[in-house]
């Protein structure tokens, strides 16, 4: 995956940045593996200042390019968690469940997304008590 960031102020010019999406299951993280960057800028400070620290620097990019999923994770049980609460979908019909466990599968890069495909584990119950 390359992304690439504009520099714009004092220093003007752009960043790309390659890596690879991978995903930590301790930290529920995702992060860029094997992460590279160019510096494309006119700035001649910009430049040698990149050559003189760029271990530095690249260590400072892989700090800050970590995104948690965490919250996104436990939003989307709370969600699922609506639906598994003497839920109706129409008249007679109720669905009751719990939720055990989402767990992140992996991810899928296409032209306009990162997908992340996960496997939730549960119990669902569907009662049916005359239908109309």
């Amino acid at each position: 995956m390359i992304i690439a960031l504009d520099l714009v102020g004092s220093l003007n010019g752009k960043i790309y940045l390659a890596g690879f999406p991978q995903y930590n299951e301790q930290s529920k993280e995702i992060y860029f593996d094997k992460l590279d960057y160019a510096i494309d800028t006119k700035s001649k400070l910009m430049r040698t200042a990149n050559w003189l620290a760029q271990g530095y620097i690249l260590k400072k990019i892989q700090e800050s390019c970590r995104y948690s999923i965490k919250p996104n994770l436990d939003e989307g049980k709370q969600n699922i968690l609506h639906y598994l609460k003497n839920y109706s979908p129409m008249p007679g019909v109720f669905v009751n469940g719990t939720i055990d466990d989402i767990q992140f599968q992996k991810i899928q890069l296409t032209n306009k997304a990162i997908i992340a495909f996960v496997k939730i584990n549960g119990d669902v119950n569907i009662t049916i008590d005359g239908i109309k």
